[in-house]
């Protein structure tokens, strides 16, 4: 599932291009950091790939879930009951992969800190 992760420049631009948004507000800080996964954290120190790819597993599951369900599974599935086996084997088929090969695939996040001051 790809992202987009804004620049500072992309972050930047709305809130000083912008007329009404730069007469309200200055920017006090603006940054990007990296967020660390805790499951991929643990595996380096540990080295459990099953703990890695629970984790990870539920990781993605948290965010895709439904959309896998409803837009890919639910419309060639026939009724919930199939919807509902076909997700749970995409996840299980997904933590198997992330336990044969722990670390490959490891997902990059990023967090937008932005910090505004009313004018």
């Amino acid at each position: 599932m790809p992202q987009w992760f804004r620049t500072v420049e992309e972050a930047r631009a709305p809130i000083e291009q912008e007329a009404d948004l730069s007469r309200a507000f200055a920017i006090e800080e603006l940054s990007i950091e990296s967020v660390a996964l805790p499951f991929a954290q643990a595996y380096r120190r540990n080295g459990d790939a099953d703990g890695y790819a629970a984790g990870y597993a539920a990781f993605v599951r948290g965010f895709s879930e439904s959309t896998f369900r409803d837009l890919v599974f639910a419309p060639s599935s026939g009724d919930a009951r199939a919807t509902a086996e076909l997700t749970e084997e995409f996840f299980a088929r997904l933590e198997a992969r992330f336990r044969a090969r722990p670390g490959e695939h490891d997902y990059a996040v990023r967090s937008l800190v932005v910090l505004l001051r009313r004018n």
